[in-house]
């Protein structure tokens, strides 16, 4: 999902946030954000001027989609905080990005690489240092939730569900109430068994319910 802002008289800002990975098996989702940070640039727009925030709650192929549309959702809601992140992104900076990069599949693979693996100045860093906590609310690992929620600043310990509910519900109680067993087909073929959230199914029904409801107005 991206979230572009247009400056009059300036060059436009943009956060892609990343559901899943920057770097991907075999380097896939590398090159397809290489070559979109390409076509950006092909158009004018500076690539100190674009941060992507990998959030790694995306675990499967699946999904992509969805985890978009509810991306796009919760950018909207939480627009005051992308309005601060734009801001940096007009001067080409993105704070505390150094140290939020390594968090990243691509800092991680900068580690140990001598070339330069992302075009330009592009920013990269982890979702989870920017974005607000309901960004993680359909996160599929029950590991990261717990991982998360052991952040020393807190900013992932708040409830992920809406006020409309009587009790909150944190990343690990939300995790844990859509857990289920799925099977799976590794690389090589072989079948295996995984425990994961389908949280985002979750969201998948309610939208489905949201559009049969407007059309039967």
């Amino acid at each position: 999902m991206a979230d572009v802002r247009l400056h009059q008289g300036r060059a436009p800002t943009i956060i892609i946030t990343e559901p899943a990975v920057i770097v991907g098996s075999q380097f896939q989702q590398l090159r397809q954000h290489n070559l979109t940070l390409e076509d950006l640039r092909k158009s004018g727009v500076p690539l100190s001027h674009v941060a992507i925030l990998e959030t790694q709650a995306q675990k499967t192929k699946d999904d992509c989609v969805m985890y978009a549309l509810n991306y796009a959702i919760k950018a909207y809601k939480n627009a005051n905080q992308f309005d601060d992140i734009h801001q940096g992104l007009q001067r080409g900076a993105l704070p505390t990005e150094d140290e939020s990069r390594t968090k990243t599949t691509l800092g991680a693979l900068e580690q140990t690489s001598s070339y330069p693996l992302m075009n330009g100045d592009t920013h990269a860093a982890f979702g989870a240092d920017f974005l607000p906590v309901d960004f993680y609310k359909h996160g599929a690992s029950l590991t990261q939730a717990r991982e998360l929620m052991k952040r020393p600043d807190g900013r992932m310990a708040g409830r992920v569900n809406s006020e409309n509910h009587r009790e909150a519900e944190n990343l690990i109680q939300r995790n844990q109430a859509f857990r289920m067993t799925r099977s799976v087909l590794l690389d090589d073929g072989t079948p295996s068994s995984t425990q994961f959230s389908a949280s985002i199914d979750g969201f998948r029904l309610q939208e489905i319910k949201r559009v049969l409801a407007a059309a039967q107005r």
